[in-house]
């Protein structure tokens, strides 16, 4: 009866202690969120970007849910299930204040997914009307008699009014003053394979819609004065530096190894 009662205790002792190891084998919850950084580069007031974040649920042995959120991004799936291995791609756009800085500003966001997180940085851009200096009125003339219109001709590239498939295809970025050698770009190969718009670099106050005739300026006839100095390539003020804020920022977020974002690929001397 003793020796009954004694292997008794012994086997109650002994499933005691082997539960909390049990419970300490739980499966831990491991999200992944690829990129783990983002770049929006230039933004003007209301304007908003596109973005795609890949989950991926790397340590739990079951599906996990998560929500997602953050400051000025909307979520196509706030809330989703990922399974245990599993990936799944978000996508999010974000909307740039609609009221404009004084002078640029620098963003800074973070969206959070579950365990996940994602930084996210770019720059608000003050209004363009506020970079340069009114344009004074000149007194109305008096309307000369109206002339027969001569026959439309075609506009030559580069000049307002040019439409995408009619853009110059290889031209040489050298306005920007950069101590490096110009930088050659195709315009080509940036709109069948970059899948950019013309306002993507020629920025306007109301935006381009699909199909419009694009108004081409120069970087350096809003963004460079003839008394800047040269630009730093860590500058980090769009009005001095758009092509580095705009190109780098661009193929730093494609994250594409075609899309270049060391300096010789880009200044060939």
């Amino acid at each position: 009866m003793r020796l009954t009662f004694e292997l008794v205790l012994v086997a109650l002792v002994s499933s005691a202690l082997a539960a909390p190891s049990a419970r300490a084998a739980a499966p831990k919850v491991v999200l992944a969120a690829t990129p783990a950084q983002l770049d929006l580069g230039a933004l003007e007031a209301g304007a908003k970007r596109q973005v795609s974040i890949a989950l991926a649920n790397q340590g739990a042995a079951a599906a996990t849910k998560v929500t997602c959120k953050a400051t000025g991004f909307t979520f196509d799936k706030k809330n989703l299930t990922i399974a245990a291995g599993a990936k799944e791609t978000l996508a999010a756009t974000y909307t740039a204040a609609k009221k404009a800085p004084a002078k640029d500003k620098p963003l800074k966001v973070k969206i959070t997914c579950g365990t996940a997180s994602v930084a996210v940085q770019g720059v608000l851009l003050a209004k363009i009307a506020a970079k340069s200096a009114p344009a004074v009125a000149a007194p109305p003339a008096e309307k000369p008699p109206e002339a027969a219109k001569p026959p439309e001709t075609a506009k030559p590239a580069g000049a307002p009014g040019v439409k995408a498939k009619n853009a110059p295809d290889k031209i040489l970025l050298d306005d920007c003053r950069d101590k490096k050698a110009a930088v050659p770009f195709g315009h080509k190969h940036h709109i069948s394979e970059g899948k950019i718009a013309c306002d993507t670099c020629h920025p306007t106050q109301k935006g381009l819609k699909a199909g419009s005739d694009a108004v081409v300026k120069k970087c350096a006839a809003c963004h460079l004065n003839p008394t800047d100095k040269a630009p730093s390539c860590k500058e980090k003020s769009s009005s001095k530096n758009p092509y580095h804020i705009r190109c780098l920022g661009c193929h730093k977020e494609k994250n594409d190894p075609k899309a270049p974002t060391k300096c010789a690929d880009c200044h060939k001397s």
